[in-house]
């Protein structure tokens, strides 16, 4: 059977702790002060997300802009089990921003 894997892939150019993101042409991007998010998460076979998870550049990423191994693994979760992003990078994108500016970074890069 072939892999079902679907990246969603997007630099999320950030600066930590406040500054909007803004959205790139689909190019690589580079942050102003953070590292870049890229938002990569296992697709299921299925529109329901009892398969997907995220990869680990997502996380290693959030753990490169300050959040310990389980709160990135938690959020990043969380990113990608919401069956509303599925097909919406730009709702991805979103959604990370929202619960990064809820839940901050909690140690210094």
């Amino acid at each position: 059977m072939a892999s079902f894997r679907t990246a969603l892939l997007m630099l999320i150019p950030l600066t930590l702790p406040a500054a909007p993101a803004f959205a790139t042409d689909g190019s690589a991007a580079k942050a102003t002060g953070g590292h870049p998010i890229i938002i990569d998460c296992y697709r299921g076979p299925w529109r329901q997300t009892i398969w997907d998870k995220p990869q680990g550049t997502f996380i290693n990423d959030l753990v490169l802009n300050g959040y310990d191994f389980a709160n990135a693994t938690a959020l990043a979760t969380d990113i990608c089990r919401d069956e509303r992003l599925v097909g919406d990078p730009e709702g991805l994108k979103a959604a990370l921003l929202e619960s990064m500016k809820e839940v901050p970074p909690t140690r210094k890069k």
